[in-house]
């Protein structure tokens, strides 16, 4: 088993940059919960600012960005947020990041990193369409 330092300092090799890239080749799909969307944090104003700043990501060529919405029911998202990060090198396996409150946890073994994967897809498959989820972010911006 690896040390938490050495754990520490492959993430910060491999994921961190590409978490902060903002290359146009980079290809970013993000899923939301419709949930995440309609909680208001910050009051009015700031909830529309945020909702338009998606509406404006969702327009970039390399960016996607699904709603799951409340009618697609429960869902394998929902323990929790969880990044997939996938590599083009094969000498760079495939990621996940699990976000938690005070830390995160990076699995290693492919078989969790499949298993992530294939939540991931199930989320999409209930997901709107990229056209549709854009429509309801600005129609909820508005």
């Amino acid at each position: 088993m690896r040390s938490s330092a050495a754990r520490e300092a492959r993430w910060e090799r491999r994921v961190a940059p590409v978490c902060t890239a903002r290359h146009a080749g980079d290809l970013q799909s993000d899923s939301l919960d419709e949930a995440v969307l309609r909680r208001q944090v910050g009051g009015a104003s700031v909830m529309e600012k945020q909702l338009r700043h998606l509406v404006r990501l969702s327009e970039i060529s390399h960016v996607t960005i699904r709603v799951l919405p409340f009618s697609a029911g429960a869902h394998a998202g929902l323990d929790g947020a969880f990044y997939l990060l996938e590599f083009p090198d094969q000498e760079d396996p495939d990621v996940v990041y699990l976000e938690q409150a005070t830390s995160g946890l990076v699995p290693e073994a492919p078989e969790e990193v499949r298993r992530y994967t294939l939540m991931f897809g199930t989320v999409l498959a209930k997901a709107l369409s990229p056209a549709e989820s854009t429509a309801l972010l600005a129609s909820m911006a508005e």
